[in-house]
């Protein structure tokens, strides 16, 4: 019997690995996605969840208001900057939805400035319509009237609201001039 022993523990994990194997290949191992959201009042996941190994999964990052989407992180690095984003899951994720306020967009990624500087002022808000984009908008003085908004030295757009990427744009520039009487 002392003969036959390593014999036996060897097709017994031959057959415990093509068990596994079998399963993994079936869908029956399943995996994890955990999002933290950061911070935490920020938004909402949709996503999360146990999937089969091997499956496609989309993740959704929605923002609150006041609040933009930033970037998906796993491990402290940023893999994705689109809100929805799709991957195919093999083994647990533990993942960060990064969300900003707007005040920290224009303080911390977006320079944003009128010139000159009394010649109006510019305000920001989210983009409803994308959670990684804001809304400029530019508010002449009086005597003052909106000329465009400048970036990277060119006038791109002249009526007084822009849309902006908050991964693109670096510094934009509302400007102004006065009025001819």
């Amino acid at each position: 019997m002392q003969r036959y022993r390593s014999q036996i523990i060897v097709v017994l994990g031959l057959f415990l690995a093509i068990l596994i194997a079998v399963f993994a290949f079936i869908g029956g191992v399943k995996v994890e996605v955990e999002v933290t959201i950061v911070p935490s009042e920020a938004g909402e996941v949709e996503g999360e969840g146990r999937y089969g190994s091997g499956k496609e999964v989309t993740i959704k990052a929605i923002a609150n208001p006041g609040y933009i989407f930033y970037e998906w992180r796993k491990r402290g690095e940023r893999f994705a900057t689109e809100p929805e984003h799709s991957f195919q899951i093999w083994e647990r994720k533990r993942l960060e939805a990064q969300f900003m306020t707007v005040e920290e967009v224009i303080e911390d990624l977006i320079a944003v400035s009128a010139e000159p500087s009394h010649g109006g002022t510019v305000s920001a808000e989210p983009y409803e319509a994308h959670p990684s984009k804001i809304t400029l908008s530019a508010n002449p003085e009086e005597n003052f009237e909106f000329t465009g908004w400048i970036i990277d030295g060119e006038v791109i757009k002249t009526n007084m609201v822009y849309v902006a990427d908050i991964h693109k744009e670096k510094e934009i520039i509302a400007s102004f001039e006065e009025k001819e009487e």
